[in-house]
């Protein structure tokens, strides 16, 4: 450390005077939305501009002229922006894209509203150059939640010296102040310009040294005689999906499959109503999210379940009031609602007719209220229909079997603000309860803080948490978590410290309503980090960062010893390299010497185990390097290989390389591509008898994944995702374990090989009609084999990939249009 300090410790960054405010004027006419600022009444309003620049030169002034101007009525707020450049230098970036999307090459504006002055939440409207919106909300200060979306009007024009930008919000999409009286609220601009100097400024930056942004707000004055308005929308859809191609039946592991295709017709509703200025309702009555993007497909070999982002609106937004702060671990893990099912067992001679994918939403509701006081509340409830597949035994006769019961679910969130630093202390609870004959039932509790100090550069986090699970396996589980970490930012140098404890019992479970990676272990981290501002030759703003974890078990065996370092730098041509290497020591391994139900055959997960084994390892090193292009140009590209090297096993290695091509400003193709081989990692294959049996596993991987966004206006266009994915597997000098220094030679397996190839295919048109109403055309196409191409488990990804041409498949096509009424 005395070592280290000296090679992080920096100069500081003059800090740049904060403006002083902005005042609103109230207008009787309000302007017209055609972005042209040419009514008088926009220079009746006083202008923000001197901005300063967060990337690249923090701190700085921006090299380019900004002015804003706010005006309001009873019922909008109006947001006036214009965007000189330098004369002569570029164009205006007018890259088209789906509405949301993030990405870059494009000149934004955007202006975030504090309306209830707490320095916590703010909401965001972000407007590129043509005209595509985005909107996402500020949470905790600092947090981002993009999911968030709301109706509102804008427009743009663009001329030889700049660009306009003109926004119409909705002040019934804002949680206003009580009483009619003069109102402050906080407010802020930033600007990206993409083509230039890829600079991003704001009319503040935030402090380097505090973890802040919605609580630096500069004050907006002059709004009075508005009062909250009611939220009322009303949301309701129809879609039709017609399945015209089936896999089932048609593959040797699908045999037992019945032919599937058919029409489906839904109905359904979303909505959302204020109850008081203070409180909010959301819900939805048999939800329908068809026009989603599909997962991709991962391969996963580990104990350790995949986590899957959530993409379903009603889940999105609003998503981060129920959470907690917990290191990686989710106490509410939306995904699990809805979840998909697996396929029922059949006995010889039966046929699986028509079975759910996944366990439908019939209702939910969510709640949210903020008060004054600095209270929040989140309230999320609902339930699951009872799912059941149509089988036809040996004789031919129909009979249902219940795949999944009905399941009733809540989340309960609160917060109390403590201070104007951002300190809250918050409670969390959670249950799940199936109508099954076991009634399983699983809760969830924790209690937790975050203390900020008042300048805002260090903070305390405290969870502690108890779980539940009712009668699972025959036996109740109750486990106990706990957590501390602080985190410091020294004084305008960019150095930051983290430390952080956790104590996790054996059977601390999330996982009905949450997410946890593993339980049964004590852990101590650390992490220093550095940032520099400033250019140093061909370098700009570099970025050093030094982590290190060790952990044991609860009955005091070392689980894991890892040591890190991680940096980044940019480089004045606007490019970028990332590098990072690990170093792992000897550890006794808890999740790979895999516990297997009897009676299903599955993975007991590790806390639920009645005996852990363990496995010996070494350790290992593993580095990786990567660097892009800058993202401002039509073509941007990112590559990146690492490697690694187990000491008790064979070298491997990866290496992934993404394209974004904008042929035109309309148009955008990505296309990313990677491999991966594994020479040997020792690792589990089955049990047999009740005893492990693990080999040197060889692993081959390929994937291909293509998005193409095609965007006629700002509020129509395709998009297509297709993702290609093969691998295969062989294992080698198999052994069977004895104990977690002991493996026998001489086991024997008649499944040593294994292999997938798959295809999928999404394609969707979106057309909004009017604001908030939305139509779709939804084409889906999947196919997939396990069958081994060879067996010697070798992978050739042109020749295999290109059966997937010639397999059966699975076709929808779905239509869904959805009507907003306010």
């Amino acid at each position: 450390m005395r070592l280290l300090l000296p090679f992080l410790s920096t100069f500081a960054v003059a800090a740049q005077p904060t403006p002083s405010g902005l005042r609103a004027v109230r207008v009787g006419q309000p302007p017209v939305i055609d972005g042209r600022l040419e009514e008088a009444v926009w220079q009746t309003a006083p202008a923000a501009g001197g901005f300063q620049q967060m990337y690249p030169a923090y701190g700085q002034p921006s090299q380019f002229r900004t002015e804003v101007r706010v005006l309001y009525d009873d019922r909008y707020l109006y947001v006036g922006a214009r965007m000189w450049q330098i004369p002569g230098a570029h164009k205006t970036s007018l890259q088209l894209y789906r509405r949301d999307r993030q990405t870059y090459g494009t000149d934004l504006f955007g202006v975030y509203i504090d309306p209830l002055r707490d320095g916590r939440t703010a909401y965001g409207f972000i407007l590129n150059a043509a005209g595509v919106q985005r909107d996402e909300l500020k949470v905790n200060d600092v947090d981002s939640d993009d999911s968030w979306d709301a109706v509102w009007e804008s427009a743009t024009t663009q001329d030889a010296d700049g660009w306009t930008a003109e926004f119409k919000i909705p002040l019934d999409i804002l949680r206003l102040q009580k009483g009619g009286g003069p109102q402050t609220w906080g407010i802020q601009f930033f600007r990206q310009d993409a083509l230039a100097a890829r600079e991003v400024s704001f009319w503040t930056v935030p402090p380097r040294e505090q973890r802040a942004f919605v609580s630096v707000f500069p004050p907006l004055t002059g709004i009075e005689g508005v009062e909250p308005r009611p939220r009322r929308e009303f949301l309701p859809y129809l879609s039709a999906s017609r399945k015209f191609e089936t896999a089932n039946g048609r593959k040797p592991e699908t045999a037992q499959f019945g032919d599937d295709r058919g029409t489906t017709l839904k109905a359904g509703l979303d909505g959302r109503v204020s109850l008081t200025p203070h409180s909010q309702v959301d819900f939805t009555l048999h939800p329908d999210f068809g026009q989603v993007e599909v997962d991709s497909a991962v391969l996963n070999l580990s104990t350790v379940e995949t986590f899957l982002p959530e993409k379903r609106p009603f889940f999105l937004e609003g998503s981060e009031i129920f959470n907690i702060d917990s290191g990686g671990r989710l106490f509410f893990y939306s995904r699990r609602i809805g979840k998909g099912l697996a396929t029922p067992d059949l006995a010889p001679g039966e046929i699986l007719v028509d079975r759910p994918l996944a366990a439908n939403i019939a209702g939910a509701l969510k709640y949210s209220a903020k008060y004054a006081t600095g209270t929040q509340v989140g309230l999320l409830a609902g339930g699951l229909e009872v799912e059941k597949a149509r089988i036809l035994d040996g004789s031919g006769q129909p009979r249902d079997q219940e795949v999944s019961p009905f399941t009733a679910f809540g989340v309960l969130r609160t917060t109390q603000a403590l201070d104007s630093a951002g300190s809250y202390v918050g409670a969390f609870a959670s249950s799940l309860r199936q109508a099954s004959a076991d009634g399983a039932l699983a809760t969830v509790g924790a209690l937790d803080a975050l203390l900020r100090s008042a300048d805002r550069r260090s903070s305390l986090s405290i969870v502690g948490a108890g779980s539940q699970t009712g009668a699972r396996e025959g036996d109740r589980h109750d486990g106990a978590y706990g957590r501390l970490e602080w985190v410091h930012r020294f004084n305008g140098s960019g150095l930051e410290l983290d430390l952080a404890a956790v104590n996790a019992g054996r059977r601390f479970d999330l996982n009905d309503l949450g997410y946890l990676a593993r339980s049964d272990e004590k852990a101590l981290a650390l992490g220093i980090s550095r940032q520099w501002d400033g250019q140093w030759g061909i370098f700009r703003n570099p970025e050093l960062a030094f982590s290190g974890r060790e952990a044991q078990d609860q009955a005091g065996r070392t689980i894991q010893q890892n040591w890190g370092l991680r940096g980044r730098t940019d480089f004045v041509n606007s490019w970028t390299m990332w590098f990072g290497a690990n170093l792992q020591g000897a550890y006794l391994d808890d999740q790979e010497v895999r516990v297997v139900d009897s009676k299903t055959g599955a993975v007991v997960p590790i806390f639920l185990g009645p005996d852990k084994k363990y496995l010996s390892r070494p350790g290992g090193s593993d580095w990786f390097i990567s660097a892009d292009t800058d993202s401002s140009k039509p073509y941007y590209a990112r590559v990146e290989v690492g490697r690694n090297h187990p000491r008790d096993g064979h070298p491997g290695h990866h290496l992934q390389l993404v394209q974004i091509m904008r042929p035109r400003h309309d148009v955008e193709v990505e296309l990313e591509v990677s491999t991966r081989h594994q020479g040997g990692e020792l690792a589990w294959l089955e049990e047999q008898g009740g005893t492990p049996i693990l080999g040197q596993r060889r692993l081959t991987l390929a994937e291909a994944t293509l998005r193409v966004g095609w965007t006629f206006t700002p509020h129509a266009g395709i998009q297509l995702y297709s993702q290609w994915l093969g691998y295969s597997y062989a294992f080698r000098d198999l052994r069977s374990w004895v104990d977690a220094d002991t493996l026998q030679p001489g086991a024997t397996s008649a499944q040593p090989v294994a292999s997938d190839r798959l295809w999928n295919l999404n394609a969707i048109g979106r057309w909004e009609f009017h604001p908030g109403s939305t139509a779709y055309l939804v084409y889906t196409h999947g196919t997939d084999t396990t069958a081994l191409v060879n067996p010697r488990g070798t992978f050739a990804p042109g020749r295999d990939l290109r059966l997937l041409n010639h397999l059966p498949s699975d076709d929808v096509v779905q239509v869904k249009v959805s009507w907003l009424f306010r």
